[in-house]
């Protein structure tokens, strides 16, 4: 089964006056040039510490942190840790790709922090909305509520989450993960999507657009597990 290499960004000192070059290179590890992987965790847990400051510290609205402030250490390990091994795992592994935090970390985009962001989101409208604000209500209202389709945002969501079975197959016969992490991403991406062409609480669709944002909360659940990536709630 072969892998491609993972890369690193280094900086050469200009000669003689010159800018410095930055280049691509190989990580080599007989040169101890190889970042251990403890640090590696280390290093990705105090860049999320740092981005919660920053977003304490900041007056924009969209960026207020939702944490609680004695928690903002266990939710940075998670999201830190999390972000590293999707990062490592939507790589197509017959494929070379260049080592990052800043990439590992960006909260746009396909990484981690953004897939993580999408469920957190989730999870806060099932926690606004009179009909999915714990597991009984929801269960009582998929006995007595069924699904419909309103608009095709709607539809692109529903049959996104349906392929899960499909990835995982492919993911298994292929020797290729990152299959599953492509689906989260498109998943997300319906998200974005549906938020923007859909009016959930307090909408008279509300209840058939609870259950199906849970559905896609349970899809993306069970994609994070495989992914060994830890959920949280709020971020």
């Amino acid at each position: 089964m072969p892998f491609g290499m993972v890369l690193q960004e280094t900086t050469e000192e200009g000669k003689d006056g010159e800018e410095a070059k930055k280049k691509i290179e190989k990580i080599k590890t007989r040169e101890g040039k190889a970042i251990k992987l403890v640090e590696l965790l280390d290093e990705a847990r105090d860049r999320a510490i740092q981005m919660f400051k920053e977003r304490l510290e900041s007056d924009q609205a969209d960026t207020k942190v939702q944490v609680d402030v004695t928690k903002i250490e266990e939710t940075a390990e998670k999201l830190g840790i999390s972000a590293i091994k999707y990062y490592d795992l939507k790589q197509n592994r017959i494929q070379n790709y260049v080592f990052s935090f800043d990439k590992m970390l960006d909260p746009k985009g396909n990484t981690g922090v953004y897939l993580l962001y999408m469920y957190v989101r989730i999870i806060s409208i099932l926690g606004k909305s009179k009909c999915g604000k714990d597991t009984a209500t929801l269960a009582e209202l998929k006995e007595k509520s069924a699904f419909e389709i309103s608009n095709p945002s709607e539809k692109e969501l529903a049959l996104a989450i349906l392929r899960l079975p499909e990835q995982l197959e492919q993911a298994v016969s292929d020797l290729q993960l990152n299959r599953v992490c492509d689906l989260l991403y498109e998943i997300s991406i319906k998200i974005a999507d549906f938020y923007r062409d859909s009016k959930v609480l307090d909408s008279p669709e509300e209840e058939s657009r609870i259950l199906l944002l849970e559905a896609v909360r349970k899809v993306m659940e069970v994609s994070f597990n495989l992914l060994g990536m830890k959920t949280i709630e709020k971020i």
